[in-house]
C-alpha cells in the first residue's frame, strides 16, 4: 500500500514524489527525506547487552540495514526511508525478537527498545503490535496521510500538494488562475521557503522556484 509522508519542516512524500516543506536554513540538511531508528537492548535482568545484532528490513523492498549494540547496549540505524519494517534483535545464547509493523516516518526517530531473555536452545519471538512513534531527537512535527485519506477525503484544485493542511501548522492557499501554484504557509513562513523534491532531487519550478509549485505535478488519480 503506497502512503503519503508529511514532514512540515523537510518534505511531503507521495508514492515517488516527495514534498519538502523546509526552512531555508534547514534545506542542506542531508536527512529531509529519511527516517532513523534507535533504542537501547536489555537481559532479562535488566542489565545491557553488547553485541547485540540489529537488523531492519523494509517490507516493501527487502533493503536490510544492521547495526550492532554498543557497550551501554545502545543502537541507532540511520538513512532508513520512510515505511513499514521488520526489526529484529539477535544475540548467541538468547531469545531472538522480531518486531513486526514497524513504522518509520520521514525525518522522525523511532525508539525501540528490547529484552533478551536466555534461552538454551533456538528460540523467536515475534511481536505483532505497531511500536508506538515516539521521536525523542527531532523537533519536526510530522504526519502521514494513507492512500485511503487521499481517496475518500475531498480535495481542492485536485491537487496533492493541497492535503499537507491536514497537518497542524499547514494553512493552505489554493489559487484559481491557471498560471498560479496553489500555496502552503508553513507555520507562519512565507512559501518561498517551501521546496518541492522528487525522491530527494529538486523539483521546484525553474522560473519561479516554489512560487510556481512542483516542476513534475502528478494527477489525483496517480497518487
Amino acid at each position: 500500500m503506497e502512503r503519503v509522508y508529511i514532514n512540515i519542516i523537510h518534505q511531503l512524500r507521495i508514492c515517488s514524489i516527495a514534498l519538502a516543506l523546509a526552512l531555508a536554513a534547514a534545506a542542506a540538511r542531508g536527512q529531509f527525506a529519511l527516517a532513523e531508528l534507535s533504542g537501547a537492548v536489555t537481559a532479562s535482568g535488566g542489565e545491557a547487552l553488547t553485541g547485540v545484532a540489529v537488523t531492519a528490513r523494509d517490507v516493501n523492498t527487502g533493503n536490510r540495514r544492521a547495526a550492532t549494540t554498543s557497550d551501554t547496549g545502545t543502537y541507532a540505524i540511520a538513512g532508513l526511508r520512510p515505511g513499514t519494517y521488520v526489526v529484529t534483535f539477535e544475540h548467541a545464547g538468547f531469545t531472538t525478537v522480531e518486531n513486526r509493523g514497524v513504522e518509520m516516518r520521514v525525518g522522525q526517530t523511532t525508539r525501540l527498545m528490547a529484552a533478551l531473555q536466555p534461552a538454551a536452545i533456538s528460540e523467536t519471538i515475534t511481536v505483532r503490535a505497531r511500536a508506538h512513534l515516539i521521536d525523542v531527537a527531532s523537533s519536526d512535527v510530522g504526519d502521514t496521510l494513507t492512500v485511503e485519506d487521499l481517496r475518500d477525503l475531498p480535495t481542492q484544485n485536485r491537487n496533492f500538494v493541497l492535503f499537507a493542511a491536514l497537518v497542524p501548522g499547514v494553512i493552505p492557499n489554493p489559487q484559481t488562475g491557471s498560471e498560479s501554484s496553489d500555496a502552503l504557509y508553513i507555520n507562519g513562513q512565507h512559501q518561498a521557503n517551501n521546496s518541492f523534491r522528487v525522491d530527494g532531487g529538486r523539483n521546484d519550478d525553474p522560473l519561479a522556484g516554489s512560487f510556481g509549485g512542483a516542476q513534475v505535478r502528478t494527477a489525483i488519480e496517480a497518487i
